[in-house]
């Protein structure tokens, strides 16, 4: 049940750097696919499957096959390469990482006023910053395809 793609010679995935700039190594991508489920505005089934140009070595990484309830009080680390400011659009260079605290999702809803909606593949999460404030936000998987 997935749609696949044509290579998108525009795009490389970074393999073993935790650096955009510095001793990275990028492959291409022969072809990918992703679920016909995927919805756009709620992000429900944003997952990718890619196949790559080349072999790499890699460690594989296991996801849910089904829906999990995490906890809320469970912490978890997000990693990721995005702003670091809500004012600076620009990327980090360097792989970013956080400890987050997992909050209940039907608390997550009145936050945000349901605007959007937390589901079950999404998780909210908070980290405590300094001065007393909180960052809340969402994280969200795709069950196994």
């Amino acid at each position: 049940m997935c749609r696949r793609r044509n290579p998108i010679r525009s795009v490389t995935v970074l393999i073993g750097s935790l650096s955009l700039s510095k001793g990275t190594r990028r492959v291409g991508i022969l072809s990918y696919e992703y679920p016909k489920t995927f919805n756009v505005k709620t992000k429900e089934h944003d997952i990718m499957l890619i196949k790559l140009s080349k072999k790499v070595k890699a460690k594989p990484k296991k996801i849910p096959k089904k829906e999990q309830n995490i906890p809320p009080g469970t912490k978890c680390i997000v990693t990721g390469w995005g702003t670091t400011h809500s004012k600076v659009l620009k990327l980090s260079d360097k792989l970013q990482m956080l400890e987050v605290t997992v909050v209940d999702r039907g608390l997550c809803n009145r936050y945000y006023n349901s605007n959007p909606v937390i589901t079950k593949t999404a998780v909210c999460a908070r980290k405590q910053a300094r001065k007393q404030r909180h960052l809340l936000g969402r994280l969200r998987w795709t069950p196994g395809m």
